[in-house]
Parts: C-alpha cells; structure tokens; sequence
C-alpha cells in the first residue's frame, strides 16, 4: 500500500509504501474456494442420491409382484446409482440355503453361462458355505467387500473360470448388503463396480438406505404374493366345494337361523322347477309343503327349537312344493352350523326324492291287494260257478219246455237271461285271469263283430242316457288273434266309462281302422263327456285308482293289463268339459303265429 506525504504549502514531500505477505491470505482463499466447491458437489450429489432415493421409493411403491419388485430393484441400483453387475438373492430358511437369484439388467446371463457352465439365475448355495461372501452376509447382518469375485462364486463356481468373468467385466470392488426385515436377514443384494476405492460414507449411507426400502418393498410383495395365494387357495377351495355341491343329486339348501334360503344346489332348482336367484333369499316356508306362513315353525314335527336342541335331525319324512305346485315327498336330513363362539350360523337341510320309492310301497300294497281279490276272485268263481251252471241248465230246461207252447216272448227273455250268465261266468273268468297267471287263449277273431255285438248290448242304457252311438269301421278288415272274452270284457269297460262320464246325455263314436304298416289295427273311443283332469290322467291306469267315489278303480287296470297282454297300447286324450279319447292299438298277429292260423 503506498501513502503520499505532503509539506505546510501541499507539495509532495516524501511517499511511504506498506509491503504485507499475503501468501498465507492467497493460499487461505484458494483453500476456502475448494471446499466451497466439494461442498457444493457434495450437495448436489446428495441431492441427486436424495432425488434418487425418492424416485426409487416411488418406483417400488407401484411394485406388487415379488419378481417384478426384484427386477425394480436391480434396475434402479444400476440405472440411478450406477452400479454394476447386480444381483438380488432371497434367503430359503425351509431349504437352508440362497436361491432365487434375480440378475441386473447389466450382467450378460447367456455369456457367463457359457464361460462357468451355470445359470446363475438357477444356482442355489447353501447356508453352510461359510467360505462364500454371501453367505457370511447373511450370517453376520453385514455388508460384506471383496476384490476377488471368485469370493462371490465359491463353492459353486471355482476362480479359474470365474476370473475371466471378472475381467471381462473389468470389476475391481464386489459389495454384498443385508436385505433385513423385522431384524431378519432375508435376502442379500448384491453390486460391483469398475473402481478399487472402498464405498464413501455417503455411498454407503445411499446403499443402506435404499437397502431398507428394498427389504420394505420385498417384504410388501411376499405380503402380497402370500395374499394372492390365499386367495387362490380359497377360491379354489371354493370352487371345489362349488362342485361338490353342484354335483350332489340330492337336493342341498343351506338356510338362516332366520329361516330365509342363503344357498340352493342345481339339484333342488330342477327337482323344484326354481331358478337360484328365485330361491334366495326367500322363506323356506316357499318350499315346504307343510308350511303356509313364514311364521310357522321351520320343520313341522320337529320345530327349528328342536332341530337346534338336537344339533341334527335324519331321515325325515317331509313334502316339498314345487314352482307348479307339485308335492314331491322327500327324505330330509338337516344339521346346525355353528361358528367357533358357538353361535348358530345356519342350517343345512338335504333331501332325496322318494316319489319313487312311494310309488314303489304303493305298488307293493297294489300287488298285495291283487293276491287277496285274487284269492277271492278264485273263491268266488268258485262258489258261483255251481249255482250259476245250475241256473243255465235249468232254464234251458224251461225254455225247451215252454218251445212247444209258442210263448216267443218268454222264450227271449229265458234267452237274454242264459246270456247274461254266460256273461257272469265270462266276467268271473277274466277276473280270476287278471288277478292270478291264466294266460290268454288268441284265436282270430272278426273285431267289427264283436264290438258290434256289444254296442247292440248297451244300446238301451245309451238310450237312457240320452246318448247317440255311432260306429264307423274299415271295410275288408282283416280278422285279428284276440282272446274274444277278453277283448269283449274290454270294450265293454271302455263303453260303460264313455256312458258315465256323459250324464246329461252327449255322443259316443267308436272308429277302428287299420294302421298305414298293416299289422295292427286302432280302435279309437270317444265321448263328448265332462274329460279327465291332467292329475288323474297320470293315475288312471293305475290298479284301484278311481274317479268315482263307488268306483273300484279296477276297469281301466284291467283293460290295460288286457291290452299289454296282446301286446297292444293304450292310450288317452282328455280335455275338461269337451270329453275323452282312448286308443287302442291291437296287432292283427300274435308273435310264434303266422297267417295259416287265421
């Protein structure tokens, strides 16, 4: 620094100079200038490591999938922290040992496959190898350093052919970091990079914490991974029960404590004629025969209480009520669900038709039936045979008596009498053949004849009825093997039906005529009467089943058990209020017979 110094008048007089050493200052300053800049690098690096960190904590947040939150975190410790040759290994304590290596985008799979003979991505190593960095990793919880890779690789691979790898990558620093988890070491992630100096402490700062999201982030996809199994696992075992259910044949119905419908199986909805969703959700009382309000006690006989009390109940009678209003009886069984606390959680009922086996009991009480009129059918042909035989005879006796005086008319009537006990003996005849073994006697036999004779025979108490008979037969029909009684015994049946079933008078139209294949004929006999309602229309072949209240409900049987006989059909159609029609169909020839025995 110079100063200039001056006389009284302001002349110059003499100039003072200030020398100072600022080499220290100079150096102070440069020193202050680096260190401003290392600090402002160190900034901007943490601010890119912290900018780093949040990227990959956003990155790995959208991770659901084990694999793919693996394969994020390999491709964010490469892309955005710059290392290389990564490597993410999971810890298998079932198997005692490291697998399910999951590699970086940078290491060249196929390649070193080739040079060491083993896909890495397939190798497993076992916690017992103390001698592998891995493994100590695990062992201790530490992070682990090398300059041989051959450390990562042993016992698995030796260095001979991993020190190619090594230099081909050009790797000079190996790093292995504990993957914790509720202080459990579950995995090791693997790095190396192409410089010898050891991690700084921003570095390792940086690694250990993207290490901790990586630890949350594997941790949330086996939390996930386990939830989708589980939820597989139900729903598997869901559909499995699904068809279980779906495939029992016995109906299945699942009910609330309350006693609504919560579950229904394919089964109850065909036997019940239902839709599912029309079920649900519904009273059960809807299905339940015996049940006409949804306040009524849930099992009729046993009550809901009850079932409760007994826990189960097995082999119920009870009646189901079908979308048409069917009643279908059932064998029920049902049992209370409860829940672990014991509180009742619902009901599960189960039922099996058994329309079939009541069809069955009746039909054994039918054949029961049968034996004893059979026996007494036996008796009773029995016992008015003699009396009547003896009546014939004595009134052919009369009748030849009374020839000689010319009494005509009293002849007749002898004559309509010796008939109508033929006709006794006939009836007695088929009704012991129906009820016991007697086969049919076939012969050929002139049907037009024989149902003319019998519209002859009810044409007074048509006429009573005020009905009209009509016939109309095929001409040239060929005569048919028929047991004439029995075919007289018949038709007989089917005209008396036709009549009753027309009190108020009406029409009856008997047409036969042969089929178009010319083995067999159809007789057809219609009334104009009061019909057949479709519920007795499926009964009424049945044996002692009636629609009279005098009936005996044995007519109809018979003329069908006659018909299979001679190996025809019967059939009916009926409609309310306009009148019936039966069918019969009846072949011209018996099987084991031919034309020369007509």
């Amino acid at each position: 620094t110079y100063s200039l110094i001056e006389d009284a008048e302001g002349n110059p007089k003499n100039i003072i100079a200030v020398l100072r050493d600022i080499t220290e200052t100079k150096k102070l300053i440069s020193e202050l200038g680096e260190a401003k800049a290392t600090l402002e690098d160190r900034a901007k690096e943490r601010t890119a490591n912290l900018t780093a960190l949040q990227e990959i904590s956003t990155v790995l947040a959208r991770a659901t999938g084990l694999n793919e939150t693996l394969a994020l975190i390999l491709e964010c410790l490469e892309k955005k922290l710059g290392y290389i040759f990564t490597a993410m290994i999971l810890v298998n304590r079932e198997k005692n040992c490291l697998d399910n290596y999951m590699l970086g985008p940078s290491v060249p799979v196929e390649k070193m496959a080739k040079m060491v003979g083993l896909d890495l991505a397939r190798t497993s190593v076992s916690l017992t190898a103390k001698e592998n960095m891995l493994v100590q990793t695990v062992l201790t919880g530490k992070p682990q350093f090398t300059h041989d890779l051959s450390d990562y690789s042993r016992p698995v691979v030796g260095k001979h052919l991993i020190a190619p790898v090594q230099k081909m990558l050009g790797i000079k620093l190996v790093g292995a970091i504990p993957l914790t988890t509720d202080e459990e070491v579950v995995g090791v992630l693997s790095f190396a990079r192409k410089t010898e100096e050891p991690l700084t402490e921003e570095e390792m700062g940086v690694l250990m914490t993207f290490t901790n999201q990586a630890g949350l982030a594997v941790e949330r996809a086996k939390a996930y991974r386990d939830l989708e199994e589980s939820t597989k696992a139900l729903e598997e075992a869901k559909n499995y029960t699904d068809s279980i259910i779906k495939s029992i044949t016995d109906t299945l119905i699942v009910v609330s404590p309350e006693g609504s419908i919560q579950t229904v199986n394919h089964a109850t909805c065909v036997m019940l004629g239902y839709e599912e969703k029309e079920l649900v959700g519904q009273p059960v009382g809807k299905i339940l025969a015996e049940e006409e309000e949804e306040e009524v006690s849930l099992f009729k006989g046993s009550g809901l209480d009850d079932l409760i009390k007994k826990k189960f109940i097995s082999n119920v009678e009870k009646t189901y009520l079908a979308k048409d209003g069917r009643k279908i009886p059932v064998r029920f069984s049902g049992s209370v669900m409860r829940e672990a606390d014991g509180k009742i959680q619902g009901i599960v009922c189960m039922a099996q038709d058994i329309t079939e086996h009541k069809e069955a009991e009746k039909q054994s009480l039918q054949s029961e039936k049968l034996a004893g009129i059979g026996l007494l059918a036996s008796s009773i042909a029995h016992e008015l045979g003699n009396p009547l035989s003896i009546m014939s005879s004595t009134l052919q006796y009369i009748r030849d008596a009374l020839l000689n005086r010319g009494n005509r008319q009293l002849i007749e009537a002898i004559d309509t009498t010796v008939d109508s006990i033929g006709e006794m003996h006939e009836l007695l005849g088929n009704l012991s053949g129906f009820t016991g073994s007697q086969r049919p006697h076939f012969e050929s036999t002139d049907l037009r004849r024989i149902l003319s004779r019998i519209l002859s025979f009810i044409h007074k108490e048509a006429e009573i009825h005020k009905i009209k008979a009509y016939h109309l037969f095929d001409e040239n029909l060929p005569n048919c093997q028929v047991d004439p009684g029995e075919i007289k015994q018949l038709f007989l049946n089917l005209f008396k039906n036709a009549i009753e079933a027309m009190p108020n008078g009406g029409e009856l139209h008997v047409r036969m005529h042969l089929l178009d294949s010319k083995d067999a004929v159809r007789i057809e006999v219609s009334d104009t009467g009061h019909g057949i309602s479709e519920t007795d229309l499926r009964s009424i072949f049945r044996p002692f089943y009636s629609t009279k209240s005098d009936g005996t409900g044995l007519g109809l049987s018979f003329c069908r058990h006659v018909v299979e006989e001679h190996g025809g059909e019967i059939t009916v159609k009926s409609d309310l209020g306009k009148g019936s029609t039966f069918s019969v169909i009846l072949p011209l020839r018996q099987k084991g017979t031919d034309k020369s025995e007509e």
